[in-house]
């Protein structure tokens, strides 16, 4: 594909593209809003510093998962060949692509300047970065190492982002840890579906994933076994720990346990099917990427009116999320009180 003869919207569309921005942008992106909130609600600091902090992290995990698709793109771009999967980057000339590697790299590093200074910062994003090249480059390539690419790939998406944001706030407590190991297992049910899903394609083109070499009913056991309810007593840890600090906060130990709930009872009804298998409508995800968010947002706001520009920065990163997959999730709510047709 000729770049230079696109016109600014069909660069804009190709980038986007390029960089999978659909498939981080408001579902992965969005997990570094409630533990940005948190540090600003136990650690409260002038508005423009606050401002300046969550605009920094919340541009250096955009760009840092850019990265990391991409460079994952241009590491399987045999393989995708082979299966006939889509990859802009992958049949891009390969000087043109390391152009948009580096470019994506560096600007993930410039929206960290701020706090160059910081050396905990600069190991964390360090070890992100090589994280998200361990995982998909030869010779280490962990995403075809079984359970270690699970986890490499939990860890690199979702975990180091944020041990990047509590090492920019320098803070190091029992929370830290209970928020990096919930994001752990909320990556780890992530890769495990992607996986699922992709698992035709794998074994077609032979790259041995972990779902490839265990089997799908295995793979399906563990997630409803062991990985959904781990995950369920993390988020309860969390959500009381940020209930020490901001006690309405425990509210939301309703709403999480009341999704749960009602999916169950409409699991029982024959409505819908309670599965932890498919994208189309995951358990919880619009409590991670939506309700959590904007509950804390809203708490900050009360606390200082002069942060209400967070929570309208959030709305609108995610309304396009509100107005697809949130206004499904209300409908579920309805579905209780319907009748069998």
């Amino acid at each position: 594909m000729d770049v230079s003869v696109l016109t600014s919207r069909d660069r804009l569309s190709f980038l986007t593209r390029m960089s999978r921005w659909h498939e981080y942008s408001t579902t992965k992106v969005p997990l570094i809003f409630a533990p940005a909130l948190y540090l600003m609600l136990s650690e409260p600091r002038a508005p423009l510093e606050s401002y300046v902090r969550f605009g920094c992290i919340v541009i250096f995990t955009t760009l840092y998962l850019a990265f990391g698709y991409m460079l994952n793109n241009y590491a399987d771009r045999e393989v995708d060949r082979k299966a006939g999967k889509t990859n802009l980057l992958g049949n891009l000339p390969r000087p043109m692509a390391w152009f948009f590697l580096l470019l994506t790299l560096i600007a993930g590093v410039i929206a960290l300047l701020p706090f160059r200074h910081q050396l905990y910062v600069v190991w964390s994003a360090t070890l992100a970065y090589a994280a998200a090249a361990a995982y998909s480059l030869r010779p280490v390539r962990l995403k075809e190492h079984g359970f270690l690419g699970l986890l490499a790939s939990a860890v690199a998406q979702r975990v180091l982002p944020s041990l990047v944001l509590f090492a920019v706030y320098d803070h190091w407590n029992v929370d830290t840890i209970a928020f990096l190991a919930l994001y752990a297992v909320i990556g780890l049910r992530w890769i495990l579906i992607h996986q699922i899903l992709d698992e035709p394609n794998d074994r077609k083109a032979g790259v041995r994933t972990f779902v490839s070499q265990r089997g799908y009913d295995k793979t399906e056991s563990l997630m409803y076994q062991m990985v959904f309810p781990l995950e369920i007593g993390l988020g309860m840890v969390v959500i009381i720990l940020i209930g020490i600090v901001s006690p309405e906060a425990m509210l939301l130990l309703g709403a999480y346990w009341g999704e749960i709930g009602l999916r169950l009872i409409l699991h029982r009804q024959g409505k819908v099917t309670f599965s932890l298998i498919q994208f189309d409508d995951i358990p919880l995800s619009v409590f991670y990427f939506l309700l959590w968010p904007v509950f804390l947002s809203v708490s900050l706001s009360f606390r200082n009116p002069l942060l209400l520009g967070i929570l309208g920065a959030i709305i609108l990163w995610q309304w396009g999320y509100l107005q697809s997959e949130g206004c499904r999730f209300f409908r579920l709510i309805r579905l209780i009180w319907q009748r069998e047709p």
